[in-house]
């Protein structure tokens, strides 16, 4: 019988199994790596908002930003609504440098002498911005928003 045995016809005899076996052209590839380096100091800072306490009966209070790189404290705002949104504080005092990596944020809380529980909050602000001592420029704060009640005698 006549049939089509890999692109060519064939007489085969009927009754018996062809087999057939096709090559593929076979094609050289040269292997390829990329490799991407990442500067340490290209890498943003990670940064996490933490109050001193939960409670406090004095109306100045203290949350920090700590890093997981050295700080450049002095690119946080003392003015309120740069760095940082405020609930019952009248003003941030001072960002000071406690360390490497913390920077310190005096507060001043609004809570009046009249044995109330004020929830004084410091969070980040729509700008916050700090940078660490390479540059690098971090723009979120990890757990932001903080509250500290403030319990002031009369």
């Amino acid at each position: 019988m006549c049939t089509k045995v890999a692109k060519t016809l064939k007489w085969v005899v009927v009754g018996k199994a062809v087999t057939t076996t096709t090559v593929a052209p076979t094609t050289t590839v040269a292997a390829t790596t990329t490799t991407t380096t990442t500067t340490i100091a290209a890498v943003k800072p990670v940064v996490t908002l933490l109050r001193a306490g939960g409670t406090s009966t004095s109306p100045s209070v203290n949350y920090t930003v700590t890093g997981d790189k050295d700080l450049d404290c002095t690119t946080l705002s003392t003015v309120i609504g740069v760095d940082f949104a405020t609930k019952y504080i009248s003003a941030i005092n001072s960002v000071v440098q406690t360390s490497a990596k913390v920077c310190t944020v005096n507060a001043q809380s609004r809570a009046e002498r009249d044995n109330t529980a004020y929830e004084t909050v410091l969070s980040a602000a729509a700008t916050f911005a700090i940078a660490d001592t390479s540059g690098n420029v971090q723009t979120v704060l990890l757990g932001s928003p903080q509250t500290i009640w403030v319990t002031r005698a009369p």
